[in-house]
């Protein structure tokens, strides 16, 4: 169902994995770059309803960019253009990928993925986990080993451990000098204010 909101937006009142097809054309096609990182946003999201992230949505359209690079709610560019921090769509904190490790990714303005490689890790475990207990869900219902009336609780178990986020682990340990020392970080790595990661950043050497 299309529906209207008051920022004159057009959107489904439905989950977005209902335009999983839509978006994956789109990706196909080509994207003016201002709105890469929009698509980047709704992929990241794409099993989340559309109310649950509007606001975010709406932050993006609006926003001017941030030192000289995209919007304020997902990355940050120095004045030399370097990226020195993202706000990770898993973790929903700010990391440096300074420090972090993020996969590379053509069509994001900043060339890297908006998850960092641990961030996708744990996503794509998340949603593999989730779907075989869904699929095992049904068959206890099926077979009446779980009350047909308890469906709803049980899937709402599913789907909060399916959005649970995990902390970041700690680097791990390697032979002595494998990690650069600005690259070494604690259990829960991230922050929850640009700011502060561009402290962090200064405090161990990096851009900022």
């Amino acid at each position: 169902m299309l529906l209207y909101n008051s920022h004159n937006l057009l959107y489904y009142n439905s989950p977005l994995n209902d335009l999983s097809k839509d978006i994956q054309v789109m990706t196909e096609a080509r994207i003016k770059k201002a709105y890469v990182e929009i698509i980047d946003f709704l992929e990241a999201n794409g099993d989340k309803k559309v109310k649950t992230i509007i606001a975010d949505v709406i932050k993006l359209v609006a926003a001017k960019g941030a030192g000289g690079g995209g919007g304020i709610t997902s990355f940050h560019k120095n004045e030399a253009g370097d990226v020195v921090a993202i706000r990770d769509y898993y973790f929903q904190l700010w990391i440096s990928p300074g420090v972090v490790e993020f996969g590379a990714k053509a069509s994001s303005p900043t060339g890297l993925n908006n998850m960092c490689k641990e961030g996708v890790s744990n996503w794509t475990k998340q949603q593999r986990v989730a779907r075989v207990a869904k699929e095992d869900l049904l068959g206890k219902i099926a077979s009446e080993e779980i009350p047909a009336k308890e469906l709803p609780a049980e899937l709402a178990k599913i789907e909060e451990a399916r959005g649970a986020v995990a902390l970041m682990s700690a680097t791990p340990e390697t032979a002595e000098g494998e990690t650069a020392p600005d690259q070494v970080h604690e259990e829960g790595y991230g922050f929850a204010t640009l700011e502060e990661c561009q402290a962090d950043n200064q405090a161990r050497g990096l851009p900022h």
